[in-house]
């Protein structure tokens, strides 16, 4: 075998990889996109239109009141990030134990941008990148023109080698002392993607 041919060969290994790459990407994106809005509902579920704000009165002191309308938002983090394999072992083979299922080849792969444009939008709240939302000083002196439900961010996902389940991990700040890390278990049995289970991640 020449060079040209073992180029040709070389070559053509190169741009299937490179493709195969890129599909892989999309498949997660896609069922990325499809499970953030289940993810976010499951943590603000509770939400029954009546949300409690600080209001100045005339002598400098503060009350709280209620208000029925304001303009809510989730502040998501700008970019996904690579999924942590240190819960693997602690959590994940546990999970899964009674089906037998391994994720074999974790591959924590490069963070990129999300696009909150592809989240299904919803009507109790607005969805904002964390670049565009106030500082920590800021954000969370909710008022009714911006309130503030909490900050999001999401892994990637990590699917087994059927990409019938996946797993990923998420980290949400719901106030100045208020947070979780949770793994998310997805799942899908021939239909749409669903949460199979939410748990909470101690961390050490």
């Amino acid at each position: 075998m020449n060079f040209k041919n073992i180029l040709i060969i070389f070559s053509s290994l190169a741009v299937f990889s490179c493709s195969n790459g890129q599909t892989d990407l999309n498949f997660e994106q896609e069922v990325l996109y499809e499970v953030i809005p289940k993810i976010i509902d499951s943590q603000f579920e509770n939400l029954q239109g009546t949300f409690m704000i600080q209001k100045a009165t005339s002598d400098s002191t503060s009350v709280w009141i209620q208000e029925t309308s304001v303009n809510a938002i989730v502040g998501i983090m700008d970019s996904v990030y690579g999924f942590d394999q240190s819960f693997y072992d602690k959590y994940v083979n546990l999970h899964f134990s009674d089906i037998g299922l391994e994720f074999i080849s974790l591959n924590a792969g490069n963070d990129y941008k999300l696009d909150i444009s592809k989240i299904e939008t919803k009507e109790d709240y607005k969805y904002k990148y964390l670049s565009e939302v106030p500082g920590p000083k800021k954000r969370w002196k909710r008022s009714k023109d911006f309130y503030l439900l909490g900050l999001i961010g999401f892994s990637r996902i990590q699917f087994d080698q059927k990409k019938k389940h996946g797993i990923m991990d998420f980290k949400l700040t719901c106030g100045q002392q208020c947070g979780l890390t949770a793994l998310v278990y997805l799942k899908n049995d021939g239909g749409d993607w669903e949460i199979d289970e939410i748990e909470s991640i101690v961390m050490e």
